[in-house]
């Protein structure tokens, strides 16, 4: 038994959640991303993303396209952009009580816009 639990332990100590954050706008302009502060963005905006992950964060790897997530809230433009990740208490409940087989990640996408 000592044999698995190290096992188990050595397993759940080397994952961690993959996810891709990725923007299309070099291609195409959309949505203007800037980590800069903009005077003109008055209206803060804070989009939380969640995403599930199974076996401590090993399976399966996420892709955020930020420019879709910001073009559902109204965002053309947005400055000041910050990505954070800050799981939830129930993300850790979960993930506690399923032992790491169910992982939830909670993702905030915050800045500063003028909201059309």
């Amino acid at each position: 038994m000592n044999r698995l639990s190290l096992i188990i332990l050595l397993f759940s100590c080397s994952s961690c959640s993959n996810i891709h954050f990725k923007t299309d706008n070099s291609k195409n302009r959309n949505t203007e991303i800037s980590f800069e502060e903009n005077t003109n963005h008055k209206e803060v905006v804070n989009i939380k993303v969640e995403k599930e992950f199974f076996l401590w964060g090993y399976f399966p790897a996420h892709e955020l396209n930020i420019d879709k997530e910001l073009a559902n809230k109204g965002v053309e433009s947005i400055s000041s952009f910050v990505i954070t990740q800050r799981p939830s208490p129930s993300d850790f409940l979960l993930t506690f009580l399923t032992f790491g087989v169910y992982y939830p990640q909670t993702y905030y996408l915050a800045g500063k816009s003028n909201i059309q």
